[in-house]
Order: structure tokens, then sequence, then C-alpha cells
């Protein structure tokens, strides 16, 4: 894969353009190039409008240093005539680039106006139209990775481009009825998840409510879902950092019971994030790790710590609902995961490698 083939899949296996639709494309400016290539190759395949929303540039800086509260409406009636276009939208991710420096009081005001464009997430998430998220690298984040930007470029490529055999086990998979989840790993990890009595496991491949595939994420590799809030007990030992708030966190320890993080503060994770709300299952692609949520999330078994994702679960009550999410990479070559339902016990993934047998029943 080269930078114009990823250019191509983003357009037409992420957003699965349709013709004449309306685009957004939110990412750094750090990204201008990759992002203009990404603008012009959408209007070669079709798209009517693209709309460039830069995330760190002076306009935004502007917004949040003067107070996001002003500007707010404006920005609610602009969401507001991109819905009733039926936009899409693509965010392009890259790490440790916002050279920005806010007063707590300035990004607490942010968040606090940004809950009012919530419904713009809600017209996603109920799959009123598509929206990826993929990568792009740049020179800050690779050097901290101790490699070249063009390496990290080809880590993104090589990611994106792997056939993962759990994608192609998932029929199978959800053909077990299962009903609980065990997870274990020689660095510690002891987990236990009751599933919902309708669960299903999805992958980022989604379909709109006017039936237009797409891939939520770029890379998409796991199979996931969303445990019962209340049923998951255990404890989870992180395998990979984890960049939070501009720190990098290692070695993560959190203790699980009724399924409540008890241990939350130890670590300064917002309130958010008390109740486990996925569970997303892979292989071990690699024990590298990336400083970046999407690419980590991608490569190994992790958990969801706030939000849970229902599609495909009826039972709204039994899953968690947060305004966040934030993934807890726990996969290695040692993570054994185990399958149960009501007769039978399968071992679904072995030193690091799918494997779906049954061991009894």
């Amino acid at each position: 894969m080269n930078r114009n083939d990823y250019i191509s899949y983003i357009i037409h296996n992420g957003i699965n353009l349709q013709n004449y639709q309306v685009v957004e494309i939110i990412g750094s400016i750090i990204n201008k190039n990759f992002i203009i290539e990404l603008e012009k190759a959408l209007y070669y395949s079709g798209a009517k409008e693209v709309y460039i929303n830069y995330n760190d540039d002076e306009v935004m800086n502007e917004k949040i240093n003067n107070g996001y509260s002003l500007y707010i409406n404006q920005d609610i009636d602009k969401y507001i005539k991109l819905i009733e276009k039926k936009f899409t939208r693509i965010i392009v991710k890259t790490e440790f680039v916002n050279f920005n420096h806010y007063s707590e009081m300035k990004i607490s005001e942010y968040k606090k106006s940004m809950r009012m464009l919530k419904f713009v997430e809600d017209y996603f998430v109920d799959l009123c139209s598509q929206k990826t998220i993929c990568c792009a690298a740049n020179k800050y984040w690779a050097a901290r990775l101790n490699m070249t930007e063009e390496s990290l470029w080809q880590k993104i490529y090589y990611l994106v481009s792997y056939k993962s055999d759990a994608l192609a086990q998932i029929e199978k998979l959800n053909s077990l009825n299962l009903t609980d989840i065990e997870i274990k790993t020689d660095l510690g990890t002891r987990l236990k998840a009751r599933l919902t009595d309708d669960f299903v496991f999805a992958t980022s491949r989604l379909i709109t409510k006017d039936g237009i595939e797409f891939t939520q994420n770029i890379p998409s590799l796991e199979i996931f879902t969303s445990p019962n809030r209340y049923l998951v007990d255990g404890k989870i030992v992180s395998s990979k950092p984890l960049k939070y708030k501009g720190k990098i966190i290692d070695n993560i320890k959190l203790t699980i019971r009724n399924g409540k993080i008890i241990n939350l503060s130890d670590y300064n994770f917002d309130s958010n994030y008390e109740y486990i709300g996925e569970i997303g299952i892979l292989e071990t692609i690699t024990e590298d790790f990336y400083y970046s949520k999407l690419l980590d999330e991608n490569t190994a078994t992790h958990i969801g710590l706030g939000k849970s994702y229902p599609y495909g679960i009826k039972q709204l009550d039994k899953i968690n609902n947060s305004l966040s999410h934030l993934d807890i990479v726990i996969g290695d070559g040692s993570i054994e995961v185990y399958g149960y339902n009501k007769k039978e016990k399968y071992i679904i993934i072995e030193k690091g490698k799918l494997k779906i047998e049954k061991i009894y029943g």
C-alpha cells in the first residue's frame, strides 16, 4: 500500500463516498498536505462539497482563548445545515502535535460548550450517515517512536492492509451463543464478563439507515461487544502505554467489581470511565506500541472504559452510557480468551493467536 492506495481506501472503504455527497474533514494543520490530497481525491471521486475543519489552527485557538461559548451557536447552525445535507465525516488523527497550552478554565469552558454539539455525534452513532477515523503520520510522532516519518507511514499502511482472521470468523463466534467471556494474561489480567442476552460481536464495518456500508475505523481489525455493565469482575493490566491528556501512563492496573472500576482515581481518569463499556477481541498482531488509541487498539485485545457502542444490542439499560470512551490494551503474546455458553466452554484466543475450539460440552 502507498499514499494513493491509502487515500483511496479511506474514500471507498472508509466512508464509501456516494456521488454528490458532502464531506467534512477534521484534522491537524500539521497534516495539511495530506488533508489537501484527500480533499482533491474526494472531489475526483464525486464529492459535491468538502469542508476542512482544522482542529488546532489559529481559528480554533481564537475560539478556545476567547471562550468557545461565544462561537457555539454559529457551530450549531453550521452542523444543522450539514446534517440537512446528510454530510459524512472523515477524522484524520495524529499524535504529539498540540503545542497550544490552555488554562484549565478555558478547557473546561470549551468542553462544556461542546456538549451542545452532542447531536452531531448522535447523528453518526444513530447511523444516519457515514463516519470514518484514520491516522496520518507526522515527524514529531515518529520521533517519539524513534523512527522516521516515512517508517511510521509504512506502519500505518501495514496495519490498514492486514487481514484479520477474527473478522473472517465473526459469524462463527456469534453462532456460539456465548453468555460469558473470560480473559487471562501472564501480566496479571484476570477478567470475567457477563454478556447481554441479545449481544452480538460487531466490527467497525457498519451500515447506515440508508443502506450504505462503511468502515468506522481505519485500521479495523477488532471484533467487539458491550458487556452487561453490572456483571464484570476482576483485574486488568495494560500491555501497552496509554497516552492520556498529554501524558504517557504505563503499567495500568485496574480492579473491577460489579462492572465498576474501584481505583479509577489512581490514574486521574475521568469519572466517565467508571464502568466497562467494551470488550475488543483480536489476535495479538504486534507487541509494538504507537501511543495511538486507534492503532494500538487494532493490534491486540483491549478493554474499553466508559461509553458502550450499542450496535446490535437492544438491552440498552444493561450497557454503559457515558460521554466518552477510553481503550486500555491488555493483549500480548500470552493472552488467552475463553467463551462460555450454558453448556460449553470454548477457547477463542490461545497464546495471542485466534483458535475458536470447544474445550468441553
